[in-house]
């Protein structure tokens, strides 16, 4: 009884630092976000939506800016040399987790720091990139939310497009490059991943032409390769490169009249026809829920990648309208969404 009552207190004591360490004193998160820093950043973190909900969820957890938690935010731009400098700048800080937000922050904070946790948020082919070995077991320093695990969700969104446009046979793709940087340096190749979704569009019975770009200079010439080919529809991949040109895109497609189909209800709100992609709070929540869990001693190696689990239909009635296009009925009774 004496030895196992030992046990018990020498195991309490053992495991309460990893619970207390954080409540101790002011838990710092670093955060590194792929933009330019705001002249105004108070400003822009009072209407940064992908920050208050994160920070409200911590709240429900016990955790109080300026009382229990403290904030460092890195906005140093979205090149992968530039966020390792801010990723240092964390570090040097001796912040107790960061958080990154895209893929090439969390490349940049894994190259910097082999020990600090990093949660990461908005990160696709993580396993491919370098920074977790596996999504059930990480195995490093880093886990998070990623986007997705294969080319299914892909598929689905053209199977989608079809049941709202029947009548549509060749179909443009703006997607992001083919190679992404890695942790180590490589480019990963997603050529696989790429023809996988190419089978998956073909057995639905649509031809397709991907237009692929990785720097702006290369967008209007891959642009005009699209029009030459002549496409009746459109899907637009939710990536940097795309949205800073989103103004063309919706130049195009109105102007060529073709059925544009996107994967964020971003896109819908500003005049879009449809689209299909996960619901962003729930995610944003989840990352707050790991860090917690983080600031509480779980160690990220063997805390398992997690992709969405809820998803949403959009579709503008408008821009159907515009097209002269009738939604079938069963459509707009299955989407989530429905801009009049």
């Amino acid at each position: 009884m004496r030895r196992r009552k030992f046990v018990t207190l020498l195991g309490g004591a053992l495991a309460a630092p990893l619970v207390s360490r954080a409540q101790a004193r002011r838990a710092v998160i670093g955060r590194l976000v792929p933009l330019v820093r705001p002249k105004d950043l108070p400003a822009y973190l009072k209407s940064d939506a992908v920050y208050k909900p994160f920070l409200g969820r911590l709240r429900e957890l016990g955790w109080t800016e300026g009382s229990t938690l403290e904030f460092v935010h890195e906005y140093p731009g979205p090149t992968v040399p530039a966020l390792e400098a801010g990723a240092g700048r964390l570090v040097a800080r001796k912040v107790d987790v960061i958080v990154a937000y895209s893929p090439q922050a969390a490349i940049a904070a894994v190259r910097v720091t082999r020990t600090i946790p990093i949660v990461f948020w908005g990160v696709g082919f993580p396993v491919e990139i370098g920074v977790v070995e596996s999504l059930a077991r990480p195995g490093g320093n880093a886990t998070g939310q990623a986007w997705f695990a294969d080319e299914s969700i892909y598929v689905k969104r053209v199977q989608l497009l079809t049941e709202i446009v029947p009548s549509v046979r060749r179909l443009g793709w703006m997607i992001g490059p083919e190679r992404l940087p890695t942790v180590s340096g490589a480019a990963a190749d997603l050529s696989s991943f790429v023809k996988a979704v190419e089978a998956g569009v073909r057995k639905i019975g649509l031809d397709w032409h991907r237009v692929i770009w990785d720097e702006e200079s290369k967008f209007a010439p891959a642009l005009d390769a699209l029009e030459k080919w002549g496409p009746d529809s459109l899907m637009v991949q939710d990536v940097p490169l795309t949205r800073r040109f989103e103004s063309q895109i919706f130049e195009f497609a109105q102007r060529k009249r073709v059925y544009d189909f996107y994967e964020r209800a971003y896109w819908i709100d500003k005049g879009g026809l449809a689209s299909y992609g996960f619901v962003v709070l729930p995610t944003l929540r989840r990352v707050a829920e790991m860090i917690d869990r983080v600031l509480r001693g779980a160690r990220p190696a063997d805390m398992p990648v997690e992709l969405p689990n809820q998803y949403e239909l959009a579709i503008n009635l408008k821009r159907a309208r515009a097209l002269g296009l009738a939604v079938p009925q069963a459509m707009l009774a299955r989407a989530d969404r429905v801009i009049e």
